[in-house]
């Protein structure tokens, strides 16, 4: 499984790029969707990634965090327009385990740190993706 977070015009639109066959061998699942808001090391790490310079809004696309279950590999989705962030989920419940013992400023360093692993693509530039 992975984490995603993935520029789309609506939620719906998830359900069109993840919940669909592409072939017998290769099925992509949307297991969860809006799960920053459920989880609070991801709001976390999220909260560091828009200090990073992540934009709420880029080109009238939201950005939306999804867990889904699939044969790709991260980086077919990092080479993705759309997609910002993805990750293993299974990495990050490691994260989330190393760090669930810290405090305060130690916390949002560690935060900031697993915030550090990632490129923030440019915010200026066009989304397509196709509904």
């Amino acid at each position: 499984m992975k984490h995603i977070a993935v520029r789309l015009k609506n939620i719906r639109d998830s359900k069109i790029a993840f919940g669909y066959k592409e072939s017998h061998q290769h099925k992509r699942e949307l297991i969860d969707s809006n799960i920053e808001k459920r989880d609070p090391a991801l709001k976390n790490l999220v909260n560091e990634l828009f200090d990073r310079g992540l934009a709420y809004t880029v080109d009238n696309c939201s950005l939306f965090w999804l867990q889904i279950n699939d044969g790709n590999s991260l980086e077919y989705y990092v080479g993705k327009n759309e997609v910002e962030v993805v990750f293993d989920s299974q990495w990050f419940e490691e994260q989330k385990s190393r760090i669930r013992n810290f405090n305060g400023i130690n916390y949002v360093e560690a935060c900031g740190a697993l915030a550090d692993q990632f490129t923030i693509k440019n915010q200026e530039r066009e989304i397509d993706y196709e509904t």
